[in-house]
């Protein structure tokens, strides 16, 4: 029996409590991040699932004590983030909160967020987009046409354990994260260190299989010629999409506009629906009202009603048309909407007359996709009545109301 083999005891020992170590430090810090972003849960749920599979298989019956300890210091975790919202939220001291607080009225802030995520109005007041958006633009945005390629086909190139733990970590929250209906780009930053790792690693294997250094064998190939003219195809795209169509008539308009200082004699009121939150400074000298509807003076006021649906549009013009304004001038109203929109269920009579109506092309808004229908059966002037609908699709319909 050599020397070696009386010290595994021990060593197993030393592992077991290391390990337990590091558990209840990671309870401690998701217990924290959960209230820091619901979504961290999203993100860590392969990564968990793998882990405790692990420990389990390994120190069986002896994680027992180990297992609860984390459940505690979770458990506790969660209680001080809960009191720290709840003194925050409700200006309450932060040490009398244990005793005089009824739980009723503790502040929650994971549940709202899932509460207020999980309502469909609530979602749609911030964009709907369609739920492929995530796989077919976000994260070509991100990473370029061939790195999420890469990282999905990484585990039938690399079946190894690690790379399916990646992989997962990447599809996983990816799946979960397309089925809410509001998708931003911003949504997949965790996604980034996965995605990197997956790709390296399949870069890292080929190029361990040749000789001949990996940049050189790339640009003499025919996928790297392929990866390269993909590259520069995504990066004119983008450039022409969020450069000149993205929200571009927003930026057409704000140029259209007349310089106005705080003694112009323009006194309209602007409104945007289904717009990105508009800029005040274009508009002169803006008074800042918490609600119109009580303002005593709509001279130049910006009402942003985001999202929001066209009977709610409706209420807020006629609640603009039934206000008594002390001028005439303050009673034109600049109604600013995407012209995937059109045409709008309103009859604009009902408010006033139409002034004017102008089209700012080059407007693309992602909740709010053109609708490019083709009707063969026009016959003379088909393709004019095509051009003219794809133009008002791609543009911002700016109408101006007299009330």
């Amino acid at each position: 029996m050599t020397r070696s083999q009386p010290m595994q005891p021990e060593a197993t020992t030393m592992n077991l409590v290391s390990v337990s170590l590091l558990m209840c430090m990671q309870a401690a810090f998701s217990g924290w991040a959960i209230f820091l972003r619901f979504t961290y849960v999203v993100f860590v749920l392969p990564m968990v699932i793998v882990e405790v599979y692990s420990v389990l298989r390994k120190f069986r019956s002896s994680m027992l004590i180990p297992s609860a300890l984390c459940f505690l210091i979770m458990a506790l975790t969660i209680h001080f983030c809960l009191l720290m919202d709840s003194a925050y939220f409700t200006g309450l001291d932060f040490l009398t909160l244990p005793t005089r607080f009824p739980i009723k009225d503790v502040v929650c802030v994971p549940c709202r967020f899932f509460m207020y995520n999980s309502d469909s109005n609530s979602i749609a007041e911030h964009g709907l987009h369609p739920r492929f958006l995530h796989l077919l633009a976000n994260l070509p945005l991100m990473f370029g046409p061939a790195v999420p390629l890469l990282a999905f086909f990484a585990p039938v190139m690399l079946p190894s354990p690690i790379c399916l733990t990646y992989w997962c970590s990447f599809v996983v929250p990816l799946a979960l994260l397309s089925v809410v209906s509001h998708q931003e780009t911003r949504f997949l930053l965790p996604l980034v260190p996965f995605v990197v790792l997956l790709a390296g690693c399949y870069l890292e294997v080929s190029n361990e299989s040749t000789r001949t250094d990996f940049i050189y064998t790339m640009r003499k190939s025919k996928f790297g010629t392929l990866f390269i003219l993909c590259w520069f195809v995504q990066q004119l795209f983008l450039l022409i999409l969020f450069n000149n169509l993205h929200q571009g008539g927003l930026v057409s308009y704000y140029k259209s506009l007349p310089l106005r200082t705080c003694s112009s004699s323009d006194c309209s009121v602007h409104v945007f629906y289904h717009t990105y939150m508009p800029p005040r400074f274009p508009f002169g000298c803006l008074i800042q009202q918490t609600n119109f509807l009580d303002a005593s003076n709509m001279c130049r006021t910006v009402i942003d009603l985001k999202g929001s649906s066209e009977s709610e549009l409706q209420r807020v013009l006629l609640q603009l048309r039934n206000r008594t304004e002390p001028c005439m001038k303050c009673r034109i109203v600049n109604l600013i909407y995407p012209g995937s929109l059109s045409p709008l269920n309103l009859d604009f009579n009902q408010f006033g007359s139409v002034i004017t109506t102008k089209l700012f092309f080059g407007h693309l808004s992602f909740e709010d996709l053109p609708r490019f229908l083709l009707n063969l059966k026009n016959g003379k002037g088909m393709f004019a009545d095509h051009i003219n609908h794809w133009y008002s699709q791609l543009s911002l319909h700016v109408v101006t109301v007299g009330i």
